[in-house]
């Protein structure tokens, strides 16, 4: 970080940058240089989002559906809101966890790193995010997280 800003970094900048990269060095570098910005680099946004370009369309639905959902999101709420009958669903999320995108975490489906989720809400029109947390909301009204 001192490379990238000419100076000593001051811890605040340290632990921001620290929390967002989970120890990522590339992250951590990309995310120094653009620490004024509002939104993700577009250098790191276009890194992150290879991965998920190389996913069937399936999968990217059910990813996009996970990033609006949340940190962590259970096999019931996507199932409620992806348009895809369980063996499609099933396959989605197994090659989301086979590509390293999403991970199962206590149960739940979790994006392998943070940023993956961001990058991708990002990149989600504000009518397609509206929409996903419309059917969200409404899988929950219907169906409430049982925990």
């Amino acid at each position: 970080m001192a490379g990238i800003l000419g100076r000593q970094p001051e811890w605040a900048l340290v632990d921001a940058v620290h929390a967002r990269c989970a120890g990522n060095p590339f992250f951590a570098e990309e995310l120094t240089a653009a620490r004024d910005a509002t939104s993700l680099p577009s250098v790191l946004r276009n890194v992150i989002l290879l991965r998920i370009d190389q996913l069937s369309t399936d999968a990217r639905a059910v990813v996009s559906i996970a990033a609006v959902a949340g940190q962590k999101v259970d096999h019931r709420l996507l199932s409620a809101v992806a348009d895809l009958d369980d063996a499609a669903l099933a396959a989605a999320l197994a090659e989301t966890v086979e590509r390293g995108v999403l991970v199962v975490d206590d149960g739940r489906f979790a994006f392998r790193h943070a940023l993956q989720r961001e990058a991708i809400t990002e990149t989600l029109l504000p009518t397609d995010r509206a929409r996903l947390h419309h059917r969200l909301a409404t899988a929950l009204t219907v169906s409430p997280d049982p925990e």
